[in-house]
């Protein structure tokens, strides 16, 4: 959902400087730039989740636990 609004973003910016080839690739550039950025960031988090299922009374409980600066890398993204 995102990936669509950045391009429709692009698109109406490169409408605006009047269909300039260098603002189109600018745009371009920036917005896989920031997609790669925030594709990495989210894999780091990911490798320090872990999951674990707990059953306690025949209750199924799920107990989830980030490692490392877990806060930070999420408020990058």
């Amino acid at each position: 959902m995102a990936a669509m609004l950045g391009i429709v973003m692009i698109a109406r910016l490169y409408a605006m400087y009047q269909g300039s080839r260098i603002m189109l690739i600018f745009l371009v550039i920036i917005f896989l730039a920031v997609n790669i950025a925030c594709g990495v960031i989210a894999g780091i988090v990911l490798k320090h989740f872990v999951g674990d299922v707990w059953i306690i009374s025949g209750t199924y409980m799920c107990n989830t636990k980030y490692e490392g600066d877990y806060q930070l890398l999420t408020s990058m993204v």
